[in-house]
């Protein structure tokens, strides 16, 4: 694949060269002074004449004047003219006197008046004028890693091409021909050179072309090559129909033509792989051709698009195509005056009649709860309530009524296809995977494992659902949606659209003015009605990378704004739908949007929404009620919901004298998708004043929740003392109460919070330009930050799994103002007070005097201790170096658990563009500990 990608390169490069740079003449010249030439003209032919002479416009055509004799050297007649000025002259050849011959290989020929031709001498210089860059990052780096005692030598070369080229077009000017640029990568990694047995050979082991762009730009269109690029150009038409962009790849390249000369038009074709290098990969081509043409003095415009996208994969040399989608689009719209316009779009698209679903496990992966070496595993079998062979996996384990997956060397993971079940399987079918093992003994100590009486095989389920069946839903990470050819059929979207914009002539003649844009205009209102239509099962890819399978639906919308007054703008979005369900259901949609923003002042703005949406709630699948134990309407299998959401917000700035600003809203959803029940009543109120003696500013805020009582407390200052030595002094604070959220202990829900409140604060100060020593101490940071209810544990409260209650930092920087070579050293505290934690049994892999944190919800100390060290030193202009040591107080060592415990850098400048640098470092994550590295780099 990559040898015919370079030839690819090759060739389209001499192609473009042939087509951007003109053939050469049997003349050559140089422009000896600002538009005068020197010209050698050369003749190959009648090298047995007697005289050969160079006639044309620059000698009044003498045929035979003894200056203008050509000399025959090597075989060729040759004739020089010194200077001549810049032009076209005609001209031909003599030979002994009376025979005209024409010069073939000149650039331009022009009618003799006999029937014959002239030669045209063109005395322009036509050939390319160029910028050339290049960049060159070179790596060269040694290895020492002393937990494997082993030694790498890396190397790295990065080289980057980037230029134009231009084409004079008249005197002065020029045009640009040529855009290129290109990214190249050369790698070459030696592992454990100190161990013939495991050296790896010393070969390349990567050499990519990263990036590339060539371009010609054509008169009447560019034509560009490109690599590795992402392009997702939307089609031409209201819709917008074109593939989602739901690719996953390392490597691409597109061929791209573009035109907006007497027709807007572009099309390209793009291949997208996982490895370019690899057979067994993942291709995926996307092409699209869109075209535009504006007509009836620019109020008409008329477009068609074709978008085209297919999913190929190759194993073993084999190709399978497991995604064709093509959709075709018309369009049209029609500016009837500067108000009104009118459009249309039909587009003929993928209509999706089933569904082929893929089981997928991906043992070694930790979302799955597993992390199983592949290796380990012998087989892998899908199994639900469905039947395989007239059997349901309920009746027992037979190989007769198993789905089995077979485990994909590329993707690295287990897949099946669930068109081995006698019958379709829909969504909300429950399965399991039944994983069989080599040596049971291998992975028998795992929590999911559990195994029958002759220890054979595990039913594994859901880890993030109590270790229940999988259900399969749209999206579920073990199934995956894979579209066979035949699974579509064509069907067809259309749209009609109606929109009236009122421009505001005033405010548009201020706006010209202002800008000095004459063609600017401001709208006063904008007004649109419209209606789609999807066929059934109309399958989309659009442009805002959702994917929409539709049933029949017809749809008729409303939607505008208009300035009431110069401060107050409302708008309206309507919506009236046939309602479809994937359950079943029928009937309508209406969805109501309100809205308006209030600009009273400078200082102060109000928005008001409000949202009426009726519509199958396509989750509820079992039996519904409200608040009053009625049933709710139900619609086949789905159940009608009416949500309705209220929310006014208001930003004022300078309320009242000493406040900064007021931001407050009200909302009330009954819908809503990120409260657990479902209903939101909620008031915010946040205000900022300065006035506050001692204080830079003090801000406090409130969040009320009617709904379930949860209420948060929020306020946050900055002292401003008279003290010269004090830097600043920042506090803050956050009370909540919550009677509501729970956690679950010892399988019991309990209340999250002891008495249903909790309070977190922080505490920082900085002190500089202290007496006495200001000099050598440039600042001591001191820090305070309690937690004690953990709220920032707490789901609701933005859970980042902190597991200390308690955290104190100090930190300074001590200087030698005599030494300018150093540069400081600067020290850090911290101390975290480990959260309390019950030590029922200490896990059998780890040692409590080991334990410096948490491991498995157990606390190994009270108080977890370190103590950073930075600092470094020029040794001279070109020589530096830099020292971590991070010690660990609790255990009284350098610590063992801290990445950078000890690192050490030298760094040696050898010239403007290359440094050698070499560092140890104690403990290093990425590389393990005691790691050593050598780095040369250079770099222009």
């Amino acid at each position: 694949m990559k040898k015919k990608l370079n030839i690819l390169l090759v060739m389209t490069l001499v192609l473009t060269l042939a087509l951007a740079i003109p053939a050469f003449a049997a003349y050559d010249f140089e422009e000896v002074e600002e538009g005068i030439y020197e010209v050698t003209f050369t003749f190959d032919g009648a090298q047995d004449a007697n005289a050969v002479y160079l006639a044309g416009e620059f000698n009044d055509w003498s045929p035979n004047h003894p200056d203008w004799e050509m000399e025959l050297i090597d075989g060729l007649w040759t004739y020089t003219i010194e200077e001549i000025e810049e032009g076209n002259y005609m001209y031909k050849f003599v030979v002994n006197g009376n025979d005209w011959r024409t010069d073939w290989d000149a650039e331009d020929f022009a009618d003799d008046g006999a029937g014959g031709q002239n030669s045209v001498l063109v005395l322009m210089d036509t050939r390319l004028d160029g910028e050339f860059k290049v960049g060159i990052d070179y790596t060269s780096q040694f290895e020492y890693l002393g937990e494997d005692e082993e030694f790498n030598f890396n190397n790295e070369l990065l080289l980057g091409l980037s230029g134009s080229a231009f084409r004079e077009v008249e005197e002065g000017e020029r045009e640009e021909v040529l855009v290129f640029s290109s990214d190249l990568k050369i790698a070459q990694d030696i592992g454990d050179i100190g161990s013939a047995a495991k050296a790896t050979e010393a070969s390349l082991d990567e050499f990519s072309l990263e990036s590339l762009n060539l371009t010609y730009l054509h008169d009447l269109g560019n034509i560009s090559l490109q690599a590795n690029t992402f392009d997702r150009t939307n089609s031409y038409g209201p819709l917008a129909l074109m593939h989602s962009g739901q690719v996953s790849t390392n490597d691409s390249r597109r061929v791209r033509v573009e035109s907006d000369k007497w027709l807007d038009f572009n099309a390209a074709l793009t291949e997208y792989t996982d490895d370019i290098t690899d057979e067994d990969s993942r291709r995926e081509y996307l092409g699209y051709i869109n075209a535009q043409k504006t007509l009836m003095d620019d109020s008409l415009d008329l477009g068609a698009s074709i978008n085209y996208n297919q999913l190929v994969t190759e194993e073993d040399g084999i190709e399978e195509y497991q995604d064709v989608a093509l959709i075709g689009t018309v369009f049209g719209e029609y500016r009837v005056n500067d108000g009104l316009t009118v459009r249309g779009q039909y587009s003929n698209v993928p209509g999706f009649q089933g569904e082929l679903l893929n089981f997928i496990l991906d043992a070694d992966c930790e979302d799955a709860g597993l992390e199983i070496d592949n290796d380990l595993i012998k087989a892998v079998y899908a199994v639900g309530n469905f039947e395989v062979n007239g059997d349901e996996w309920y009746d027992g384990a037979f190989p007769g009524n198993r789905i089995k997956l077979e485990y994909n060397d590329v993707t690295e993971r287990w897949e099946g296809s669930a068109d081995q079940a006698d019958e379709t399987i829909a969504i909300g079918t429950t399965y399991k995977f039944h994983i069989v093992p080599y040596n049971k003994e291998d992975i028998e100590d795992e929590d999911w494992f559990d195994w029958n009486d002759d220890h054979e095989f595990s039913w594994f389920g859901d880890p993030n659902n109590d270790d229940e069946d999988f259900e399969i839903v749209v999206g579920d990470p073990y199934v995956d949606m894979l579209f066979d050819i035949d699974s579509f059929d064509r069907t067809h979207v259309y749209m009609t659209e109606l929109e009236y914009v009122i421009v505001d002539e005033r405010a548009s003649l201020m706006a010209q003015i202002a800008t000095g844009d004459t063609e600017m205009t401001v709208n006063k209102g904008e007004f649109t009605l419209g209606m789609r239509a999807f066929g059934e099962d109309a399958f989309l890819l659009l442009a805002d990378e959702t994917i929409e399978d539709h049933d029949n639906r017809t749809e008729f919308y409303a939607r505008g704004n208009y300035s009431l007054l110069e401060n107050l703008k409302v708008d309206a979005d309507l919506v009236y739908a046939d309602e479809y369900s994937d359950l079943g259901g029928e009937g309508v949609e209406h969805r109501v949007g309100l809205g308006a923003d209030w600009t009273v002042n400078r200082d102060l703005n109000v928005r008001g929404e409000f949202l009426y949406l009726d519509e199958i709630d396509e989750d509820e699948i079992d039996e519904k009620t409200d608040e009053d134990g009625n049933v709710l309407e139900v619609l086949d299998n789905g159940f009608r919901e009416e949500n309705r959401k209220f929310r006014v917000e208001m930003d004022w700035h300078r309320p009242l004298a000493g406040l900064d600003f007021v931001n407050a809203h009200i909302e009330f959803d009954n819908e809503d998708d990120f409260d657990e029940d479902k209903n939101k009543q909620e008031i915010f109120v946040e205000t900022q004043t300065g006035l506050v003696p001692f204080t830079e500013f003090v801000k406090v805020n409130t969040t009320q929740r009617f709904d379930s009582g949860v209420n948060g407390y929020y306020a946050e200052t900055s002292l401003d003392l008279a003290v010269d030595v004090i830097d600043y002094v920042n506090a803050d604070v956050f009370f909540a109460q919550d009677d509501v959220s729970t956690v679950e202990i010892d399988d019991e829900d309990v209340e999250a919070f002891e008495d249903g409140t909790a309070v977190k604060y922080s505490l920082e100060a900085r002190f500089h330009n202290l007496p006495s020593v200001g000099d050598y101490v440039n600042h001591i940071t001191l820090g305070f930050e309690s937690d004690v209810d953990g709220i920032i544990d707490h789901e609701d409260y933005d859970d980042d799994d902190n597991d200390w209650k308690r955290k104190f930092s100090a930190s300074t920087m001590l200087e030698l103002p005599t030494v300018e070579e150093f540069h400081g050293l600067t020290i850090e505290l911290e101390m975290q007070n480990i959260e309390d934690g019950e030590i029922d049994e200490v896990p059998d892999d780890l040692d409590e005097d080991d334990q410096y944190y948490v491991a498995d919800g157990q606390k190994f100390v009270e108080w977890y201790s370190t103590l950073t060290f930075l600092t470094g030193y020029d040794f001279s202009e070109t020589f530096r170096t830099n020292i971590t040591v991070k010690y660990d107080l609790s255990h009284g060592e350098i610590s063992e658990y801290e990445d950078d415990a000890i690192h050490i850098a030298l760094t040696k400048e050898l010239n403007d563009n290359s440094e050698l640098s070499a560092s140890y470092n104690r403990r290093d994550e990425d590389n393990g500990e005691d790691y050593v590295e050598v780095l040369y780099s250079l770099t222009f």
